[in-house]
């Protein structure tokens, strides 16, 4: 799956996730890191009760309820209008009983997770220091939240990964930067030091701007903790990083300067992507876009982003980028009749800048198997999205299967499933086929062979029989492929790597065997591969093919990177071939709307 990760607070990605959920659902690998060094309202409040050992929820809870919202909300939107809503109370007795009651009315709450809150809010409010706080527009959640932690030696962390539990999200969708309590603090131009979180988020001062932040423990100690070794792993194994939009210095540069935060993106290869404000936010009133990007580059390498604009944004925010210094994509991106980023006009612009390389092909090429199609029948609402993708691609650019297996794994596929007409390459490529889904009896029909030139004779199958005794081979492992490949099946991943080496040697150098799939090895006569289907399709005139599989580092997908006009695309999943079939279609869509250029670097 595509790796993304979000640098967040607690509402400025909202929009970003949004976008990434209506275009691609849950085909990504995401993950959002966020900081929790909030100490306003309610949250500040139930950082007190626990004498200031515990984080802020708030941007946890933001971004977990926000998950739940698109990712599982049938399920879980009685949970949520729960912990959402908010309540006034004279007392913390008076509080306890009001938490207690908005649980008991809430339909269809688990057992289970009425006992695990039940005792969350009785931890709370078992602590001396809860009657000295007023509950006063106080949130449900921070409560239930700060419970969880306290039970869990002041773990917000582990906090977090039963609420991602109970919400029905992978633990790890949103990460802490770090779980050690400390406090946010920032400096100004004259020195004034700003104790508050709160009041950094509402500084509003351009006369006296915020100059730097630094953040201390209980004892007023400056420390910087360690980014944690999950968000690290996340920030290094990402394909893309968003730095989201949001207020800079009390919600995103928190997280930027953890010790460790530069390393690991020193190491990441991922593209990264800057989105900048729609509007100017209090703690840096007065500075354009280009003045906040001079603040960023003490924390982040600048030069290295692209910097995503809205050009119908503040005049200050969509000033331009000086294309000298630095890598900027300007769009309009607004919502109609709004200051916020359109969900899915922005994610179309990372997605589509990120595959700009491979969004104007001749052709396109993909492998069947774990490329458009999930073996075993795994996701198998998102193989027929992309056979959807596919047959809409076709529309503005022709798109052909090239797989490995015969046709009767496209009838057995496909039958009775697939309602639209489908040609594609079967045997390695050699047998052009079509599938018509009104043909009930033989719905699969074998138009022509592509090249005669590495068919098998009967010298040649007398040399695979016997290697194939030499080695123990049992002959109902094997497959004949139109005696143009022939494919031995199943065998065990411990076995299949020297039975493979064992069988090239015996068959000596006028034949190539090559492991494909998950259990086969495939032989077939050297110099046959997927790429005889240029025999058919012909090189492009105007620029080049896409070609896309699971195979393409080794395997039967392999043979395309030797073929200097394809731009080949490795997959680990279908779910992956979906992200660029829904990025490739939906830039053909826009392409005819729109033909203007709007990168600089």
């Amino acid at each position: 799956m595509k790796k993304v990760v979000i640098f967040s607070g607690g509402t400025g990605s909202t929009n970003l996730q949004k976008g990434l959920y209506n275009l691609y659902g849950d085909c990504l690998d995401l993950k959002i890191i966020i900081n929790a060094y909030d100490n306003g309202l309610s949250t500040g409040a139930v950082r007190k009760v626990f004498d200031g050992n515990i984080l802020g929820p708030s941007d946890l809870r933001k971004n977990q309820i926000l998950q739940a919202k698109l990712y599982n909300y049938e399920d879980t939107k009685h949970l949520i209008k729960f912990l959402e809503k908010r309540f006034f109370a004279d007392s913390a007795e008076k509080a306890k009983d009001k938490l207690i009651q908005l649980m008991w009315e809430t339909e269809n709450l688990e057992i289970p997770i009425q006992n695990t809150f039940l005792n969350a809010i009785k931890f709370f409010f078992d602590k001396s220091n809860s009657t000295l706080i007023d509950y006063q527009d106080f949130s449900v959640a921070n409560v239930i939240y700060a419970g969880l932690a306290g039970q869990q030696g002041n773990s917000l962390e582990a906090a977090g990964f039963r609420m991602a539990e109970i919400l029905g999200i992978p633990k790890d969708r949103v990460l802490l930067a770090s779980d050690d309590s400390l406090f946010l603090h920032a400096e100004t131009e004259d020195g004034t030091i700003v104790l508050d979180e709160g009041d950094i988020v509402s500084w509003d001062n351009p006369e006296n701007k915020i100059t730097g932040i630094n953040l201390v423990d209980k004892q007023h100690k400056q420390t910087r903790p360690f980014l944690s070794p999950t968000c690290a792993d996340a920030i290094m194994r990402a394909d893309i990083i968003i730095f989201s939009s949001g207020t800079q210095w009390s919600s995103l540069i928190p997280t930027y300067i953890h010790q460790g935060f530069k390393q690991a993106l020193d190491a990441s290869e991922a593209k990264r992507y800057f989105i900048v404000n729609n509007t100017e936010d209090k703690d840096m009133i007065g500075l354009d876009v280009n003045d906040i990007i001079d603040v960023l580059s003490e924390y982040l390498p600048v030069s290295e982003l692209w910097f995503v604009q809205n050009t119908e944004a503040h005049k200050s925010m969509s000033k331009t980028i000086d294309p000298k210094r630095y890598s900027s994509i300007r769009k309009d991106l607004s919502m109609h009749m709004s200051t916020l980023h359109d969900p899915e006009k922005l994610v179309d612009t990372i997605f589509q800048d990120y595959y700009n390389n491979v969004l104007d092909p001749e052709y396109i090429i993909l492998d069947f198997d774990d490329t458009i199609y999930g073996r075993k029948e795994y996701r198998s609402d998102i193989s027929f999205e992309n056979l959807g993708l596919l047959y809409e691609i076709n529309h503005h650019l022709a798109a052909h299967i090239v797989s490995g297996n015969g046709a009767s794994h496209f009838e057995r596929v496909l039958s009775g499933r697939y309602k639209a007409s489908l040609d594609f390459f079967c045997d390695g490529g050699n047998t052009y086929c079509s599938y018509d889904p009104t043909n009930k009896k033989h719905p699969v029909k074998e138009l022509s062979q592509v090249s005669s030139e590495y068919t098998w004779d009967k010298y040649d199958f007398k040399t695979l029989t016997k290697a194939m005794k030499a080695l123990k081979i049992p002959a109902y492992k094997v497959e004949n492929r139109k005696s143009v490949l022939y494919s031995l099946k199943p065998f065990h991943d411990h076995e299949r790597k020297q039975l493979f080496e064992n069988l090239q040697n015996s068959m000596g150098d006028d034949y190539e065997c090559q492991i494909a799939g998950r259990t086969s090895i495939d032989v077939r006569k050297r110099g046959y591969d997927k790429t005889i289907v240029f025999q058919k399709l012909g090189k492009p005139y105007r620029s080049y093919v896409v070609a896309i599989g699971d195979e393409m580092d080794e395997g039967n997908d392999a043979c395309f990177r030797t073929v200097p006009w394809v731009q080949c695309i490795s997959v680990d999943s279908h779910l992956e071939t979906f992200i660029y079939l829904k990025t490739l279609w939906r830039s053909l869509i826009n392409e005819e709307e729109d033909t203007t250029d709007n990168r600089s670097r």
